[in-house]
């Protein structure tokens, strides 16, 4: 759910990428991307299962979502566990129109850029 409380479907890529070196360990590298704006046909046929062959739910999910959202992850996570996770970058970019009082409907973008290194001892 967006911060405007708009729900919003999106189709989410995962790549392993690559081994990388954490500390004295070897990570695999995985990247994430996520978008919105152009959902695919197998999400086409998870949304049409979901609302049970009703079409309508769909076309109207596409007609009257004005929001987008679109974004990547890449994390160094140790095989052994793939729990520690040792690197993380998120970068996230939301459009959506907001309620602001005294302001009306007001289009809104938001973008997030968030950096985590973390050592395990």
């Amino acid at each position: 759910m967006l911060p405007n409380g708009e729900e919003i479907v999106y189709e989410t890529r995962i790549h392993f990428k690559s081994l990388e070196k954490c500390g004295e360990t070897i990570c695999v590298q995985i990247y994430q991307e996520y978008d919105s704006s152009g959902i695919s046909s197998l999400s086409n046929s998870i949304i049409n299962s979901l609302s049970n062959g009703n079409t309508d739910k769909i076309i109207n999910y596409k007609a009257n979502n004005q929001s987008s959202i679109k974004g990547k992850v890449i994390r160094h996570i140790d095989p052994p566990t793939s729990m520690n996770i040792h690197y993380e970058k998120i970068e996230r970019t939301i459009n959506m129109k907001m309620d602001i009082p005294n302001q009306g409907v007001t289009p809104v973008k938001m973008k997030e850029t968030a950096i985590s290194e973390i050592t395990y001892h």
